[in-house]
């Protein structure tokens, strides 16, 4: 199991977080398969990160007290496309915002590599500073 912290947006007042959780899973083909790596991972959502600063910049336009955290669960599978994604929890008190969130992780493109199926938990801190 692997977790990694992330300060990924610091702009004017607000910084934006992402921590995620990774582990694989346990098929017994995909046991001989190694893990997509934290870099990777880190990397794609870093190529990512200006289009979730703007759907949150968006929402703070009709609600500027908007700030918290919100986490996701999902699966990269080895061709690198996002599958059940979820909310597990979120404190923006901002449905539409969520929904536009989770869209976008939902069209995250990881890339095919020869990987195990990554389940990933993915939690967003928007605040302000």
């Amino acid at each position: 199991m692997k977790k990694a912290n992330f300060n990924i947006q610091k702009s004017f007042f607000f910084n934006v977080v992402f921590y995620f959780l990774l582990t694989g899973c346990s098929s017994a083909y995909q046991t001989e398969l190694p893990n997509r790596s934290n870099e990777h991972i880190r990397d794609t959502i870093d190529n990512h990160k200006a289009s979730i600063w703007q759907l949150y910049l968006n929402a703070r336009k009709t609600n500027p007290s908007i700030e918290g955290k919100i986490v996701f669960e999902f699966k990269i599978l080895p061709h690198g496309k996002v599958r059940n994604a979820k909310i597990v929890s979120s404190q923006l008190n901002h449905n539409d915002l969520e929904i536009q969130l989770k869209r976008y992780v939902e069209s995250i493109e990881f890339g095919d590599q020869n990987v195990k199926t990554s389940e990933i938990e993915y939690m967003f801190v928007f605040f302000a500073e």
